[in-house]
């Protein structure tokens, strides 16, 4: 019939549509050699951070975002051991920004953003550190000394292979199981 037909139609045009938005969407990418025991630091003034354990040697940063002159703000470096990601942006207005993060299995990471949400995903052990201002913090089967902080969001994780400090300041602490030591506190 041809309300079908123009159903099609429309389906169409807004897939069409959604492809393109999405196709205009940015993204950078950077890989530095690294070896198990190194530090990645990321300091972000705002966006969604993850970091996934891999056996690779290797550090890939992955940032994705609606605006090119984002991305363009976004440092990262290598030096002494460490990989440095950071991000500051001065503009009121701004579009999300997702940082998507593989380290060795073995790492010492410390994340910081100020808004956003925080995931550590396994393989992954280490001294594993993060703190989110204003978003929810996801531990997916970790290992080693995990300490992490949100100011304004829920944690919640699977088994911790080792030992936990968790806080936050406006939501719930949700654990599957610890090895270690756990200290928790809520606001």
């Amino acid at each position: 019939t041809a309300m079908n037909k123009i159903m099609v139609v429309v389906c169409l045009v807004a897939a069409l549509l959604l492809a393109v938005q999405i196709g205009a969407a940015g993204e950078r990418q950077q890989s530095f050699p690294a070896k198990k025991g190194e530090t990645l630091q990321v300091e972000v003034g705002s966006g969604n951070v993850t970091v996934r354990g891999w056996e690779k040697a290797t550090v890939q940063v992955t940032v994705r975002s609606m605006s090119e002159e984002q991305l363009k703000k976004v440092e990262m470096s290598q030096g002494g051991g460490k990989v440095l990601v950071e991000y500051r942006w001065e503009a009121r207005q701004q579009e999300r920004m997702e940082f998507d993060i593989n380290v060795p299995s073995s790492f010492t990471v410390d994340i910081r953003t100020g808004g956003g949400n925080l995931q550590l995903l396994a393989p992954l052990s280490g001294n594993l550190r993060g703190s989110t201002a204003g978003g929810n913090v996801t531990l997916g089967g970790l290992g080693g000394k995990i300490h992490i902080e949100t100011a304004g969001g829920n944690i919640e994780g699977g088994q911790i292979n080792g030992d936990l400090e968790a806080r936050s300041a406006g939501g719930e602490i949700t654990i599957a199981g610890t090895s270690g030591e756990v200290q928790v506190s809520t606001a």
